[in-house]
């Protein structure tokens, strides 16, 4: 994060993501060259996850921004071939990836959504920007409203 940007940022919310990595990109590494998911691998020596939190850690104003953390609750279906026939599913990333380095006094948030609905909203109306009506402003529905708990992520 850049300093004078760092200044003006109270606080930063991570939805499912792998801290930690996820042990999915370990499997699908095995199908699939793509170099991002040998980024996001699930591994003691994952080096560009050890020099993303390093680098965090040691710039001098992210220390007054908080780190607020949700995580998934339902297991993500997998897509279209073998996985499909074989209904497979799986917590894409886990609590201890998805709450590492967020702040212990606030408890992370679970939300009953998997891995590619978390932060997807009800609906598809766009949102307002500061030069519209407020009258055109979406309101939360009870659908969206209803996934957020404010019981600990499981385990």
């Amino acid at each position: 994060m850049h300093p004078a940007d760092a200044a003006h940022v109270p606080f930063i919310v991570s939805y499912a993501t792998p801290h930690q990595g996820s042990f999915v990109a370990n499997l699908a590494e095995i199908y699939d060259s793509d170099p991002l998911l040998t980024d996001l691998r699930e591994s003691n020596d994952n080096s560009f996850l050890m020099d993303l939190e390093e680098r965090w850690r040691s710039t001098q104003f992210v220390s007054r921004i908080h780190r607020f953390c949700a995580c998934e609750t339902l297991d993500t279906a997998a897509g279209a071939g073998v996985g499909h026939y074989l209904r497979a599913h799986t917590r894409v990333v886990t609590y201890y990836s998805a709450t590492y380095g967020c702040d212990v006094d606030t408890p992370p948030q679970r939300i009953v959504a998997d891995h590619l609905d978390i932060v997807k909203p009800p609906t598809a109306r766009p949102l307002p920007t500061p030069s519209s009506p407020r009258s055109t402003a979406p309101t939360p529905s009870s659908t969206w409203s209803n996934r957020f708990e404010t019981t600990n992520c499981p385990a």
